[in-house]
């Protein structure tokens, strides 16, 4: 079975800005998954970094440990482990809550960059995709032929599709995810009949793994 569509210039700018999105959005990510581990490990790493030189502190000095120094040592952990919680732990809450605007503005900067450097690489790599692609389907696998005349055969069990938006699948071997690239199958074609195109999709999300919806 072959499954045909075309790609004209608006589809390969829909195909852009989904891209973008997707991208867009694993970086947003990232930095909530940083600023949390911030919040949460920032208190006991800086705590556990105070107690650690404090314990070195009599052996930088003084080059050994004796009882008096020992003992000192002790009682101003202890202490300062008391106090933790009711002074310093609060200070540094209220030291990241306000610096929030500007990892803020960090973050608006950062994706800012990213995605004009998005817009120039996909305006230059995504202009091989206007045309006719083809993917023809067998028992083994499916064969793409793109419309620059490359080929790609991918086994169904290496096939996976990596991203879902509104009008296209974006599909990949394991190879090819590590390298971040996927191939492009559109929801809808002008190429075959409606309900024949249908059945072809179905056929390959079928035998896909991982199936995923992302913006």
């Amino acid at each position: 079975m072959e499954l045909r569509f075309s790609m004209d210039a608006a589809d390969l700018q829909q195909l852009t800005e989904d891209i973008i999105a997707s991208r867009l959005a694993r970086h947003e990510h990232s930095f909530e998954r940083l600023a949390h581990w911030q919040a949460r490990l920032l208190a006991p790493l800086t705590l556990s970094l105070i107690v650690l030189l404090l314990a070195l502190l009599p052996l930088l000095v003084q080059g050994r440990y004796d009882v008096p120094s020992a003992i000192a040592t002790l009682l101003v952990i202890g202490l300062l482990v008391l106090l933790w919680r009711r002074v310093a732990e609060p200070w540094l809450q209220r030291a990241v809550q306000a610096g929030q605007p500007r990892n803020a503005r960090i973050r608006q900067r950062s994706a800012a960059r990213l995605e004009r450097s998005l817009r120039r690489q996909l305006s230059r790599s995504l202009t091989r995709l206007r045309g006719l692609h083809v993917w023809t389907l067998d028992e083994q696998g499916v064969l793409l032929s793109t419309p620059d005349g490359q080929q790609q055969r991918i086994a169904w069990r290496q096939l996976e599709c990596v991203a879902e938006s509104d009008h296209f699948y974006r599909l990949a071997s394991r190879a090819q995810q590590r390298l971040g690239l996927a191939y492009t199958l559109s929801k809808h074609s002008c190429e075959m009949d409606a309900a024949t195109y249908r059945a072809g999709l179905a056929q390959v999300l079928a035998r896909c793994r991982n199936a995923s919806r992302r913006p």
